[in-house]
C-alpha cells in the first residue's frame, strides 16, 4: 500500500494472514499511525511490514529493499490518493520500479486531467479543494493527459492498461449520477506487466470490477482488480486498499 495513511486493511482483511503486506508512507505519517495503533491497542499483524519512504528523497526500490521486500514474487501495488502530491520524477521512478519486477506486477493509481482541459463547472470543483490543500502545504503537483500517460506506461513495460475517466467511473459505480459526470476530471488506472486470461465483462472492467487474490498453494487464477472510487469526480484522496495473489504493497 503506497501512501497507506490510516488504511486498516492489513488489520481486518479476510486474507490478511495469507498475504505478505507492506505499508509504505512518509516516515512522519507512518510514525503517527503506529502511535495511534498502540494507543488503540491494535496489534500489528505478523504478515505486515512497515516501510517508511519519502518518495521525493528516496526511491520505492530503496525503501522496499530495506524492508526485505521480495522482488521475485508477483505483487499488487495500490497507490491511491498519493500521485497528485508528488513530482513527475517521483511518479515515473515509482512506476518504472513496479514495471521492472521480473515475475509481474499490477498497480492501481489515480490521477487528474490538466485543469485547463476541464469544463467551467469541473474547473470550479477542482480549484476550491486545490487551493485548500495548497494552503495546508500539500499542493497538487501534477496532472496527466490520458494518451500521453498511456504511452509512458507502455514505454515502461506495462502490457495491460485500463483507464477509467469520470463518466466510466460514474456509470459503473454511481449509475444514478452518471449523466452529470464530467468528461474530464479524475481517473483511476490499472496497469499490469503480465497479460491475463479474459474475465467476465461489465459496464466497466478494471479486471471485472473486483479484487481477488488467492492463498498460497491454490490453483493458479488471475487476480481481478477493483478499486472502489469515491463519488467526487477527483476522488476522495483518503481511500486506499489493496490485495494481491502473493504479496501486496
Amino acid at each position: 500500500m503506497l501512501g497507506a495513511g490510516l488504511d486498516t486493511y492489513a488489520y481486518r482483511g479476510a486474507l490478511r494472514e495469507q498475504l505478505r503486506m507492506f505499508e509504505v508512507d512518509h516516515p512522519a505519517t507512518q510514525a503517527w499511525k503506529r502511535e495511534r495503533l498502540t494507543r488503540a491497542d491494535i496489534p500489528v499483524p505478523p504478515a505486515l511490514t512497515f516501510a517508511p519512504i519519502d518518495f521525493e528523497r528516496q526511491t520505492l526500490e530503496q525503501g522496499l529493499m530495506a524492508a526485505k521486500f521480495d522482488p521475485s514474487l508477483q505483487t499488487f501495488f495500490t497507490w491511491l490518493g498519493c500521485v497528485p502530491y508528488l513530482t513527475e520524477e517521483a511518479v515515473w521512478s515509482t512506476l518504472q520500479f513496479v514495471a521492472s519486477l521480473s515475475n509481474g506486477a499490477h498497480v492501481v493509481f489515480d490521477y487528474a486531467d490538466p485543469p485547463a482541459s476541464l469544463s467551467p463547472e469541473a474547473r470550479a470543483s477542482h480549484d476550491q479543494p486545490a487551493a485548500r490543500v495548497a494552503e495546508l502545504g500539500e499542493p497538487w503537483l501534477n496532472y496527466f493527459e490520458a494518451d500521453k500517460l498511456r504511452a509512458k506506461l507502455l514505454g515502461f513495460g506495462f502490457r495491460e492498461i485500463e483507464d477509467l475517466g469520470p463518466r466510466q467511473i460514474g456509470s459503473c459505480y454511481f449509475p444514478s449520477r452518471a449523466v452529470s459526470a464530467p468528461e474530464k476530471g479524475g481517473h483511476i488506472v490499472h496497469a499490469a506487466t503480465i497479460e491475463q486470461a479474459p474475465v467476465e465483462r461489465r459496464s466497466c472492467n478494471l479486471r471485472s470490477s473486483r479484487v481477488m487474490g488467492r492463498p498460497h498453494g491454490e490453483a493458479d487464477a488471475p487476480p481481478r482488480i477493483q478499486p472502489r472510487p469515491r463519488p467526487h469526480p477527483f476522488g476522495d484522496l483518503a481511500y486506499r486498499r489493496s490485495i494481491s495473489n502473493f504479496q501486496s504493497s
